[in-house]
């Protein structure tokens, strides 16, 4: 990160929900890529290689905590 708000923010939304239960922080992926660093051990959405509706959807899933949407997997 190259935003030092950015990262004090990161931070912030991470000791304050480690186990991420309240998905304060949900890791989006718009192109198959590996995810860096601690964002590996949350449940994130993919929204590469689906069409905008399906992909709406999902973002949408996983803004509201339905994780099992998320993925196309």
């Amino acid at each position: 990160m190259t935003s030092a708000y950015a990262e004090a923010e990161w931070q912030a939304a991470w000791a304050a929900d480690p186990s991420g239960v309240e998905r304060r922080l949900v890791p989006v992926r718009v192109e198959d890529c590996p995810q860096p660093g601690l964002s590996r051990q949350r449940v994130g959405v993919d929204l590469f290689g689906v069409d905008e509706r399906v992909a709406c959807g999902r973002l949408l899933a996983a803004a509201s905590g339905e994780r099992q949407l998320c993925h196309g997997r």
